[in-house]
């Protein structure tokens, strides 16, 4: 007949197997924090704003607001659900008398990086007046327009942004 004795060594061996499944739960759960950190601490944050609405010093604006560099992936301009192949520059030029409006632009291209704190000014008024906010601001406000923005960080997370979002919408 088999005696079931618990003797100090079976105890004792026991206790250090349950001890080290308990360290190596901690230890995944250590990493898993570490790599969270890590991909925060390059968190880019980025934004499209108005700036100065209303007034001759009107600019549209995407901001990296984040703590980490952002590198643009795509560019995408919609019209009526239609995918345009133009820059939101062309877009607003071909639509507007150029004659008596004067506005400026920077283009935002796949691969440009945009560093912690900083900003482009993708549209504003150059000749400041206010006559061409107003027009700038019927073109840009057309509801049937969508301009989105697809940037990621330099681990590869993704997020979007758009001419009317709110906040960043993470892809993956």
């Amino acid at each position: 007949m088999a005696k079931n004795d618990w003797n100090g060594d079976r105890f004792l061996s026991i206790t250090a197997m349950f001890i080290s499944i308990l360290t190596l739960l901690v230890f995944i759960y250590q990493t898993n924090l570490i790599r969270k950190q890590q991909f925060m601490s390059v968190y880019p944050y980025m934004g499209l704003g108005h700036i100065g609405l209303e007034s001759p010093k009107y600019r549209l604006v995407l901001s990296n607001e984040g703590i980490g560099p952002a590198i643009i992936h795509s560019v995408q301009l919609k019209y009526d659900d239609k995918v345009l192949d133009e820059p939101l520059r062309d877009y607003l030029g071909a639509r507007i008398n150029q004659d008596s409006f004067n506005f400026y632009y920077s283009d935002v291209y796949p691969g440009r990086l945009i560093p912690a704190g900083d900003h482009i000014e993708l549209i504003g008024v150059g000749d400041r007046q206010l006559g061409t906010f107003y027009q700038l601001n019927t073109l840009l406000s057309d509801e049937k327009l969508e301009y989105e923005i697809v940037y990621e960080s330099i681990y590869g997370e993704r997020w979007k942004i758009w001419l009317e979002g709110s906040a960043p919408l993470k892809l993956n």
